[in-house]
């Protein structure tokens, strides 16, 4: 389907949710990098377009610092899944107030990770009919779970988020081959830990597969997602750069 009929169909589904009197969380999870980013600001634009009051926020506002972050190893799958983000933050600031209702004011971020630094931010007021678009990894993990009233999955195959790693990232890592062993040794095992642990593609409310931003593809079918969780879980041969392949555990 064409990525404005993907965009009119998620906002027909939380306007339907909205009129049941849902207190509307809505929620972009998936791995790095899936397009869930370029997504949630695309929804949230539509949103408003539509006449929904929308807050857009992200869980890069939300990291640990470096040592919580790092204390595992800085190349430990378990410590980009268990440490990277400060979850208690989160909640205070911005989901509890949310969640309760009502009007009143939170914070969108608290820690800047690339400035290692906490960032004060002025206060952004909500009221009743505020949607929240928040996006961001690992959004059904324990902490956060309950939270969401409306939660799309953004699925890419782990062959082509390396593909968009190792350019995206190339500056952050040194080089692209840094950023594609990064993503290999830490990120990838990481997200198959979560996958495993906490199943999102099938118990997400809307499944969007993005390996081809341009033709996005909605997915309902319970079979499809059983089979899309259950390879982006498992045990995988990613090709390598050189030609050769890799075998990543979760």
């Amino acid at each position: 389907m064409r990525r404005d009929e993907l965009l009119d169909a998620l906002i027909s589904e939380i306007r339907i949710r909205k009129a049941e009197g849902i207190t509307q969380l809505a929620g972009i999870d998936g791995v790095d990098p899936s397009g869930k980013t370029i997504l949630a600001d695309a929804l949230a634009d539509r949103g408003r377009r539509a006449g929904l009051r929308i807050l857009r926020a992200s869980i890069d506002g939300f990291h640990n610092p470096r040592e919580v972050r790092y204390r595992r190893g800085p190349d430990s799958p378990e410590g980009y899944y268990r440490d990277s983000f400060d979850y208690a933050a989160l909640r205070s600031a911005l989901l509890d107030p949310l969640k309760a209702g009502g009007a009143g004011s939170v914070a969108t971020r608290a820690y800047d990770f690339r400035a290692e630094s906490p960032v004060a931010v002025d206060p952004v007021d909500f009221c009743g009919d505020t949607i929240l678009v928040f996006e961001g990894v690992f959004l059904r993990c324990a902490e956060l779970a309950a939270y969401w009233d409306y939660l799309v999955y953004v699925h890419a195959g782990f062959e082509t988020t390396l593909r968009r790693a190792a350019a995206r990232d190339a500056a952050l890592f040194g080089s692209p081959g840094g950023a594609e062993a990064r993503y290999r040794t830490r990120y990838i095992p990481g997200q198959r830990i979560y996958i495993r642990e906490r199943s999102p593609i099938t118990a997400a409310h809307a499944v969007v597969v993005n390996d081809d931003p341009e033709d996005p593809i909605l997915v309902r079918d319970e079979r499809t997602r059983g089979r899309l969780e259950d390879e982006a879980s498992g045990i995988m041969a990613l090709p390598r750069s050189d030609g050769g392949t890799d075998v990543i555990e979760g």
